[in-house]
């Protein structure tokens, strides 16, 4: 039965002092049970993606329980943590289908969304939370040209390069204070028999 449906790609990873690239592989393996990846036989067609960041302790078995960030919030990334995580949008991505690289040096600042207003009240216990809008850009995701697609069989590496300089303080604190890199690519996957022809919608 072929099968049409909303879907999106999560990826995460912990942010480092001492790394400046990070790379996501969008099909199943290892990861946590919050992400959502592809599987065999997906065919994945991409309408727009997010570059975001969050706090929670990735060592834990259930953590993810904090709010997305399409920009360093200062309530909740402050002084030179926050200054450190603009090398995120300050930087650039690159996309490959195996070793064939289909998007390379694009600027990550295509992704960095400011909600308006701001956070209040701390991080665990905000009393006001940055209002986005409805649509996708307002939510941080930007709109590719087309729809590019991405398959379960295949290797799909996204990979980001940081803006150059020192990351101090890019990583937070240790446990609950630890930042996170969330790749999001929403769109919709096909499900079904794809050796004749494949999805022709």
């Amino acid at each position: 039965m072929l099968h049409l449906s909303p879907y999106d790609v999560e990826l995460h990873q912990p942010l480092s002092n001492s790394t400046t690239t990070y790379s996501s592989e969008l099909k199943t393996g290892s990861g946590k049970s919050w992400e959502s990846k592809l599987t065999s036989g997906d065919i994945f067609f991409c309408y727009g993606m997010a570059i975001q960041v969050t706090k929670y302790d990735h060592t834990a078995a259930t953590a993810y329980n904090r709010p997305l960030y399409s920009y360093p919030e200062p309530a909740v990334f402050p002084t030179t943590e926050g200054i450190d995580l603009e090398k995120i949008w300050n930087g650039s991505l690159e996309v490959k289908t195996g070793s064939t690289v289909r998007v390379s040096n694009w600027k990550a600042q295509h992704f960095r969304q400011v909600p308006v207003g701001n956070q209040v009240g701390a991080n665990l216990t905000p009393s006001v939370l940055p209002s986005y809008g409805p649509s996708f850009e307002e939510r941080g995701f930007h709109l590719w040209a087309g729809y590019p697609i991405f398959k379960g069989d295949e290797s799909n590496v996204i990979t980001l390069n940081l803006a150059p300089g020192t990351n101090t303080a890019i990583a937070g604190t240790a446990g609950v204070g630890q930042n996170q890199l969330v790749f999001k690519l929403t769109g919709f996957k096909y499900t079904g028999p794809s050796s004749v022809g494949g999805c022709t919608v």
